[in-house]
């Protein structure tokens, strides 16, 4: 990701991401980079991200935009390259960009030299392991030194929860602890475990972008060791880097970042170039302990925005549930004769399951519950659709099974192989007849007066909706007599699940619905007590809508 570096003023040491299309620098508080300077304009320069770069244009500033100390024509855009140093009036910022450097250069990481490990072993001359600080705390290392290091990083670390404003004064705080140190830089493995330079530092002006050995990181996190390179002058993995042919490295010290679980991070290194100032055993104790200061605020900071994060999934998916919910009946029919009753809870917070009442001319009311394969945001998606297209191809066909059989050609285009399984039944009141129509799914039971439980299964199989567009459905047409209840259902009822996986069953269910007295309530609520008792936990949504004829 491309970023900012503030080199100075008022955001100095902070690392700022680009992120987006347009961002304006300037004082003025609605600014994307508030940068609070009497010598800079209210909107003193834009970048803009177009055609895969980035671009620096001057807004009009009374005291102008620079680029290698020559002013910019106001509202003339400038490349920006990575290492690009611009400034606003006095106030200078570094523009960072190594995904573009390594696409330009052909180089992934140009950042690091990919040496070979016997160049590098010869120069080590001491290391430390990381895992005896952690059971031992701090290094035995120079009192003073130590204490310092204790004091600065501490303070600078603190319940540090944003990395890219309180890492760099660690920099800044080695910087003074360690006075012999030209530059020290934090890099950081990202989600495919390239090693990234996240925060750096320098003394000298002339030593910013050179390249350092990669084989020295890594054996640093593989290890899990710091790792002091006495002379650094005669490892030839610097000959790559022209841009530091007149300043070789005398000295550098390397100290793994790990998180809680003692696995590597990143790595926090410093050198120095004078070879009068080399760095010693004791330093290299107290660099470890620093890291280990680092590597707490890394996973601190790293669980806070994961948990921000979290809370955001959290409240997006509460205001899906609550769209969701929206798409669901907010009451039940009241129709002469006839009663009613419902009961849906999704396993997350939205689920795939479906059901509704939907009233048509001629004394016709519609019941439908269906099933879409999965469970969870995807699903919750997918059924939004279902419901505007059955409701769409109800109000459109007279007859059930012409319109269920639209439902399946308009979902026939489902993406991911998903699918979606389908009963409804449509009432009419005059003649109490029930046009049922089954698209792959549990046929709905029907309790009789007496007790008995009987299907209404279909005479030929069909198949779910969104797997062959040209299927053909018809309708099944039957009765429901005085006192006869009728169940329509989801399978996360039978199919709930107990520590040994075993189901519980659609015997089970049926046994159920037979000992209910046939009121629609109570039917349902012995189920769903019944799934509840035997499952460990819900894995399933539950859906389920009875309907009784009263005697």
């Amino acid at each position: 990701m491309a970023r900012l570096v503030a080199k100075n003023g008022p955001l100095k040491g902070e690392t700022i991401p680009l992120d987006g299309t347009e961002i304006i620098l300037g004082r003025r508080p609605d600014c994307t980079i508030v940068v609070d300077e009497g010598e800079v304009s209210r909107r003193h320069a834009r970048i803009t991200h177009r055609d895969g770069k980035y671009y620096l244009e001057d807004l009009g500033s009374a005291n102008h935009t620079y680029i290698d100390s020559v002013p910019l024509v106001p509202h003339d855009s400038r490349p920006l390259k990575h290492g690009t140093e611009f400034k606003l009036s006095t106030i200078c910022f570094q523009f960072l960009d190594e995904d573009s450097a390594a696409a330009a250069s052909g180089d992934p990481n140009p950042f690091f030299v990919d040496d070979s490990p016997e160049s590098v072993t010869s120069t080590i001359s001491s290391k430390f392991g990381m895992q005896s600080l952690s059971e031992s705390g701090w290094a035995a290392s120079s009192p003073a030194v130590t204490l310092e290091a204790i004091l600065e990083i501490s303070r600078a670390l603190g319940g540090a929860l944003r990395l890219d404003s309180v890492l760099p004064q660690v920099l800044n705080s080695l910087f003074r602890i360690f006075p012999q140190a030209d530059r020290g830089f934090i890099a950081l493995l990202d989600e495919s475990g390239r090693l990234i330079p996240r925060w750096s530092e320098t003394r000298r002006q002339e030593m910013e972008g050179f390249r350092v050995s990669l084989t020295i990181a890594r054996q640093a996190m593989e290890r899990k060791e710091a790792i002091l390179s006495g002379d650094a002058m005669t490892d030839s993995r610097f000959d790559m880097s022209q841009s530091i042919a007149n300043y070789r490295i005398r000295s550098m010290m390397c100290a793994p970042l790990l998180d809680s679980s003692r696995e590597p991070m990143g790595i926090l290194q410093v050198d120095t170039v004078d070879q009068r100032k080399i760095f010693r055993t004791a330093d290299l104790e107290v660099l470890a302990a620093i890291a280990t200061q680092a590597s707490n605020a890394i996973d601190n900071a790293n669980m806070h925005e994961r948990a921000i994060e979290q809370e955001k999934v959290q409240r997006d998916l509460a205001v899906a549930r609550e769209v969701q919910k929206s798409f669901l009946p907010h009451q039940r029919p009241e129709i002469e004769g006839f009663e009613f009753f419902d009961f849906y809870e999704p396993a997350n917070h939205v689920g795939g399951d479906y059901f509704d009442y939907i009233r048509l001319p001629d004394n016709r009311l519609v019941v439908v519950v269906a099933d879409v394969v999965g469970h969870g945001v995807a699903a919750a998606l997918l059924m939004a659709k279902l419901s505007a297209e059955f409701r769409y191809c109800m109000a459109t066909y007279a007859d059930p099974g012409e319109a269920i059989t639209e439902l399946n050609r308009r979902l026939a285009d489902i993406p991911g192989g998903r699918f979606v399984t389908l009963v409804m039944a449509m009432f009419r009141q005059d003649s109490h007849e029930v046009q049922v129509v089954n698209a792959g799914h549990m046929p709905p039971l029907v309790r009789l007066a007496d007790g008995e439980v009987e299907e209404i299964a279909c005479d030929e199989t069909f198949y779910p909706l969104g797997i062959l567009d040209d299927s053909q459905y018809r309708v099944i047409t039957t009765q429901l007599k005085p006192g006869e209840l009728m169940l329509l259902f989801t399978d996360g009822v039978y199919e709930a699940s107990d520590a040994d996986e075993n189901i519980l069953g659609f015997p089970a269910m049926q046994e159920s619905v037979r000992r209910s007295d046939g009121a629609p309530e109570q039917t349902i609520t012995d189920l769903v007590a019944l799934a509840r008792r035997h499952a460990v936990q819900q894995d399933d949504d539950m859906c389920l809508v009875a309907v009784r004829r009263h005697a």
